[in-house]
C-alpha cells in the first residue's frame, strides 16, 4: 500500500459515504490537489506503476491519460473504490474506507469532511491494460488520515448556492437542533473517460 504525501482535497469528496451517481453501488472518491515536492513526488510514483503496467503488456502499445492533472504547477489526483465488491463466488462484501485523525486514531463519527481538508490518502494503485483506452492505472482509495479538517460548506452536498437560515424545511428534525443534518444529497465531479471504466478488468 501506497501512502501520500499531505495534500489538499479539491472537488467533490465522497469518502465518508459513497456516491451513487454512476454506479448504483456506490463509489468512494476524493481529489488531492499536491504542489511543490509533493507534487513531483507523486508524478514520479504514478508514473513508474504506469511504465511498469506497459513493459507487462506489450500487446497494447499505448499508454492511457494518468489519473491526474496538471495545471497551473498544480497536481490534482484522483483516488476512488468501489462501495460493494462482488465474489467470483458471487458474495457481495462491504467496504468501508477507514478515517484517522492527526494523531493517527481512527475517526468513527461523521466528519462532514469538505473541499481545502488537508490529507494523506494510503492507496494500491490497480492497473489495467483496455485496447480502447490503453494501458492504465486507478489508484483505489484504501484510508485516509485528516490533519486538518474543513467541514463541507452549506448548501455544497445539493448544489445550492444559498446559506442555510433558521426558518421553513421539509426535512425532518434531529433529536439535537445543533446537529448537521446527515441525509445530503451528493453531488459527484466531473469524471475523465479513464476513471468511468465499467469493462470487467475494472472489476477490483
Amino acid at each position: 500500500m501506497n501512502v501520500t504525501p499531505l495534500g489538499k482535497l479539491t472537488g467533490f469528496v465522497a469518502i465518508e459515504k459513497p456516491s451513487t451517481k454512476f454506479d448504483d453501488n456506490g463509489v468512494y472518491s476524493c481529489q488531492v490537489a499536491f504542489t511543490g515536492v509533493s507534487a513531483k513526488e507523486m508524478v514520479k510514483l504514478i508514473d513508474e506503476i504506469m511504465a511498469e503496467n506497459m513493459k507487462k503488456n506489450t500487446k497494447i502499445k499505448r499508454m492511457a491519460a494518468p489519473p491526474y492533472t496538471i495545471e497551473d504547477k498544480t497536481l490534482v489526483v484522483k483516488f476512488k473504490n468501489k462501495a460493494q465488491i462482488t465474489s467470483r463466488a458471487g458474495e457481495v462484501f462491504e467496504k468501508g474506507i477507514k478515517i484517522f485523525d492527526a494523531h493517527n486514531k481512527p475517526v468513527t463519527g461523521p466528519l462532514f469532511m469538505g473541499e481545502g481538508s488537508e490529507v494523506r490518502v494510503a492507496f494500491k494503485p490497480y492497473c489495467w491494460s483496455v485496447a480502447a483506452l490503453g494501458n492504465g492505472c486507478t489508484l483505489q482509495l484504501e484510508m485516509v488520515q485528516v490533519v486538518d479538517l474543513v467541514k463541507r460548506e452549506p448548501g455544497s452536498s445539493d448544489g445550492s448556492p444559498f446559506e442555510a437560515f433558521v426558518g421553513y424545511t421539509e426535512a425532518k428534525k434531529n433529536d439535537n437542533p445543533f446537529e448537521e443534518d446527515k441525509n445530503d444529497t451528493e453531488e459527484d465531479f466531473h469524471q475523465e473517460m479513464v476513471d468511468k471504466i465499467n469493462d470487467p478488468n475494472y472489476d477490483f
